[in-house]
């Protein structure tokens, strides 16, 4: 568990109000002073005026609110405020929720079934600007790989062909197989056999594997991935 040094300032933001409470005492009981909760909201637009009024360190957001969801306000809070850390807290595991988040500038995303050492965790490391995902989304996309080991070093960079790359781009940006080979005009085979060998040289079970491991490792950029989608 790393430890945090100092206490950090959060808002959180959920449309559930008693997930709001429930979480905020269990997380306040185990880690007494390292957090300071200045604020909460039940969507996007409560979120926006809760960050003008008492500025966070980190906003920790559900993704699925009414009138302005988790991507929209995430996106809002990067173009506006860079410098406070946001952490999706989310039931779902979805592709497209994940690449939303990360699209919009997220630090990090965590899963409903968190303990407080994982948001103690989660809290260090975005501030120290390094991306986190909890253990069981770690677990489910990596197997056994750590997120340190995600960083390729210089000396054995994995090397993909342009259409490999291509593929990653498109995966990224949340396209199906029939997408993509639409796209490139290749067959969906092709397009399965390419994913295969892609997964292989990055040791991901699937596109979200490829894709976070892509963002770590930049090959593709995530402001490729913001314009794709402005």
């Amino acid at each position: 568990m790393n430890a945090i040094t100092s206490t950090v300032k959060v808002i959180i933001a959920d449309d559930h109000h008693f997930f709001r409470k429930g979480f905020k005492q269990i997380v306040k009981e185990q880690l007494q002073n390292s957090i300071d909760f200045i604020g909460e909201a039940s969507d996007g637009f409560e979120l926006m005026e809760a960050i003008h009024a008492n500025l966070p360190d980190v906003v920790i957001t559900d993704i699925r609110m009414p009138r302005m969801n988790g991507i929209e306000a995430c996106r809002q809070i990067k173009s506006l405020f860079p410098s406070i850390k946001v952490l999706a807290m989310s039931y779902s595991d979805e592709i497209s929720h994940i690449m939303g988040m990360y699209q919009a500038g997220a630090n990090g995303y965590l899963l409903k079934n968190i303990t407080c050492d994982e948001v103690m965790d989660a809290l260090s490391i975005v501030q120290d600007d390094m991306p986190y995902y909890c253990n069981t989304l770690r677990e489910k996309v990596f197997g056994n790989f750590t997120i340190n080991k995600l960083k390729r070093t210089v000396k054995n960079p994995i090397q993909f062909s342009a259409q490999e790359t291509e593929i990653i781009k498109l995966i990224c940006r949340q396209s199906t197989t029939k997408e993509i080979a639409h796209i490139l005009k290749l067959s969906t085979r092709t397009i399965d056999d390419h994913r295969q060998n892609i997964q292989e040289k990055t040791g991901a079970k699937n596109a979200v594997g490829i894709a976070i491991f892509a963002i770590v490792n930049e090959v593709v950029k995530l402001e490729e991935l913001r314009n794709s989608g402005e």
